[in-house]
């Protein structure tokens, strides 16, 4: 038993202590505990072997503290499965659940809605092998990834030098500002314009020169790209086959679900979608005009 069920083991056979209140998990504890039950009395943090005769034995007493402080009970093994929750069955729309037999993964429809006879059961390395191959159509071959990686980062050099162009502009600016606080400061001193004339052109010049700031502050700080994103989106592509063939199960569903959505099992058949953009890298892989 745990406390829990201890306790209420205890309400249904009309245990109860002070008041006829029922026994709960702390109060249980504490009667477990106590070595008064084994002939020990503590007071005062003073332990003494006590008069009365001992309730239970010295060994079922240390049984019992054993079970208490074991920091926790033994857990079934639980069984992980690489592509559970991924594939639908084709036939009912169910999950595709995992089981094991004979030392085998294998997977078969949920009869979540009732029962389902379409789909049999489906070994977990034929759908490994599967999910191999749809990867492998995402594999650019390697003259097609270094053109576009090329043509990518010769994009992403002209986004950096158009970058750093108006960040040599807005610099211009936050000067010529600071130039027209100074002189209108100086006007102001030399009485060449009145204190409220002053004030308003301060305030403006230096609305417009925070705003200059602002501008260069994040021109420099230069933030993940298109491009960025576009060349991980490549190198992912190129990948994921030999990750996926590599990796443990968290790796495999972690690929499935940035590549294909929609994959479902029909008669053994196995039908998915590619996500964007790696339908157009699957499409243009497998076309002979992919620079047309």
């Amino acid at each position: 038993y745990s406390l829990r069920e201890l306790c209420k083991e205890f309400r249904l056979k009309g245990f109860a202590w002070r008041f006829a209140k029922p026994i709960y998990t702390s109060f249980a504890h504490k009667l477990l505990i106590n070595p008064i039950y084994k002939g020990i009395i503590s007071w005062n943090g003073i332990i003494a072997k006590g008069e009365h005769e001992p309730i239970i034995d010295l060994v079922l007493w240390q049984k019992v503290q054993e079970t208490i402080h074991r920091k926790s009970r033994p857990k079934a093994q639980k069984h992980e499965f690489a592509f559970r929750g991924l594939v639908r069955c084709g036939h009912c729309g169910c999950l595709m659940t995992g089981s094991i037999n004979k030392g085998y993964h294998y997977y078969k429809c949920s009869n979540a809605r009732g029962k389902c006879s379409g789909n049999g059961y489906v070994r977990e390395n034929k759908l490994d092998s599967i999910f191999t191959r749809q990867l492998e159509k995402i594999r650019l071959s390697d003259i097609d990834c270094q053109l576009m990686i090329s043509a990518i980062r010769d994009f992403k050099r002209t986004e950096v030098d158009e970058r750093q162009r108006d960040i040599e502009r807005l610099s211009k600016e936050t000067s010529r500002l600071k130039g027209k606080i100074d002189k209108a400061y100086d006007d102001y001193q030399d009485g060449k314009i009145d204190q409220d004339t002053w004030q308003r052109a301060h305030q403006r010049h230096s609305s417009r020169l925070t705003e200059m700031k602002t501008r260069i502050q994040l021109a420099e700080k230069g933030n993940p790209t298109l491009y960025d994103h576009a060349e991980r989106l490549i190198n992912t592509a190129m990948s994921a086959s030999g990750q996926f063939t590599l990796g443990n199960h968290d790796k495999k569903r972690a690929i499935l679900k940035a590549v294909v959505s929609n994959c479902t099992m029909t008669s053994g058949n196995l039908h998915y979608t590619y996500k964007k953009p790696f339908d157009i890298i699957a499409e243009g892989s497998n076309s002979s005009d992919w620079w047309s």
